[in-house]
């Protein structure tokens, strides 16, 4: 009986991946990635044409984070890949929210070459900088740190904004409210939800937050030296 429990719960995930898939190839096709690839391309010609390099520059970076979007159907990509995906998102938020806060990186290099889920920092970075950061005074700063410790992959995005209190945290992962503002409509919760689906039950989110002080969102993954999806 245990065995064939197990056998279900295999078999369910399994499904489950696959229903994920299919969805991700459905909301793929409802733009077509060439038509919006060469419509910025063209923005960026004109752009370099008129010598408006902030517009250029911007265009550049969207593309890019487009063709993270749209490039694989794989789940896994590096995480140096992850960063530059990360770099380009935070260059254009820098140009919506003005260009007044620091993003550090602290990725050894041995780290930059695991695999990771892609997409999955992102929206943990923008709602450092929405919900945290972007409500302050003063310096504001968002620190990103990823190592290896007891057998798993470690990410903390650490921001100096308003901070959270612990009803606000349970409401982060319970809500189901999707942002209209945000590049893909990922919250917490779905990084919770597509961690555990793609590692398994034993990795996911903790979230850590003094009010007026920090927010700190650890992400637990499991150590990857090859692409697994």
């Amino acid at each position: 009986m245990i065995n064939d429990i197990k056998n279900l719960m295999v078999e369910r995930d399994l499904k489950e991946r696959e229903r994920s898939k299919e969805e991700m190839k459905v909301l793929q096709a409802q733009i077509n990635p060439h038509f919006i690839y060469n419509t910025l391309n063209v923005i960026k010609l004109m752009a370099m044409i008129s010598k408006a390099e902030n517009i250029r520059k911007v265009t550049d970076s969207f593309m890019k984070l487009l063709s993270a979007t749209f490039r694989s159907e794989s789940t896994f990509i590096t995480v140096r890949e992850e960063l530059e995906y990360l770099d380009n998102y935070a260059d254009i938020m820098k140009v919506r929210f003005g260009d007044d806060f620091n993003l550090v990186v602290k990725v050894e290099e041995e780290v930059r070459n695991l695999y990771i889920i892609k997409l999955i920092l992102q929206p943990i970075v923008e709602n450092a900088i929405v919900h945290g950061i972007n409500e302050i005074d003063g310096e504001k700063n968002i620190i990103i740190a990823g190592y290896v410790s007891e057998e798993n992959l470690i990410f903390e995005v650490e921001d100096n904004g308003r901070g959270i209190t612990e009803e606000e945290v349970e409401r982060i992962f319970t809500s189901k409210e999707k942002s209209n503002t945000s590049f893909n409509h990922i919250g917490i919760k779905n990084i919770e939800s597509r961690i555990r689906l793609n590692c398994g039950q034993g990795y996911g989110i903790k979230i850590e937050s003094e009010k007026n002080k920090f927010t700190k969102v650890k992400l637990i993954l499991p150590i990857l030296m090859k692409r697994e999806s």
